[in-house]
């Protein structure tokens, strides 16, 4: 049972609990919600104990419907006048919020599925978590360094050179950039010559990190400004 406010103004639902007679006319108290009783002229509508009825802004009975034996109002039933424990039942209308944010929580999903599927390309996860296509593209990219093989198969005298000393772990590319299109024979441009100054400093600059046992040098005390090779041979370093 329950009071509510419709396009048409006030009205309210309860059941009968009680027909009164005064001064000839009949009276019903109805029950609208548990404490909450209405007592109204019954007038020529003929109403019985569990009706169901409706009332108007005017209080006025307007309509009403037999009511069932035991429900609310009837004899015997919980919501009578002096019974206890009385007994309202939920209704649609009392779960309404609850709907309301289960339907924003089901909206956020379907809005977070759609991203997700726009998202995320078709091919991911084919070969494992990352897009397959991704080998492909890589495949037909163009090498950019061509690998210290390449070097040595022309510049033979220059490994010999480097294997002689501590610089035959640095790798040519390190020091002269990438080399792919020179070993491929696409560009006459030769590779270029490193500022010795600034390509030396890069590694042998204590910084954190550096292991303790690598050559480093404090560079205002360790010489004047000049190129390295000045003293030291880039291919084979050491005093010259």
């Amino acid at each position: 049972m329950q009071n509510e406010r419709d396009e048409r103004g006030f009205s309210a639902e309860g059941a009968v609990v009680e027909i009164l007679e005064r001064a000839g006319e009949r009276f019903a108290k109805i029950l609208i919600q548990p404490g909450t009783v209405l007592e109204l002229p019954a007038g020529s509508i003929d109403v019985s104990l569990g009706d169901h009825v409706s009332v108007d802004a005017s209080l006025h009975i307007t309509r009403f419907k037999p009511g069932a034996p035991g429900a609310p109002g009837a004899p015997g039933a919980l919501g009578a006048p002096g019974a206890s424990g009385a007994e309202v039942r939920p209704t649609l209308r009392d779960y309404e919020h609850v709907g309301r944010v289960a339907g924003v929580f089901m909206v956020a999903i379907l809005l977070f599925l759609a991203w997700r599927w726009s998202m995320v390309p078709s091919d991911f996860g084919v070969y494992g978590h990352f897009r397959a296509g991704a080998i492909v593209e890589a495949a037909e990219g163009t090498l950019r360094y061509a690998g210290q093989a390449s070097c040595v198969d022309c510049h033979n005298d220059v490994q010999t050179l480097r294997l002689s000393g501590s610089h035959q772990v640095v790798s040519c590319e390190s020091c002269h950039g990438p080399l792919g299109d020179h070993a491929r024979g696409e560009t006459d441009v030769a590779p270029i010559r490193p500022s010795t100054r600034g390509v030396c400093l890069t590694c042998h600059t204590s910084r954190i990190g550096m292991p303790l046992a690598f050559p480093t040098i404090i560079v205002n005390e360790h010489s004047e400004s000049g190129p390295c090779t000045d003293c030291h041979a880039s291919h084979n370093p050491g005093i010259s």
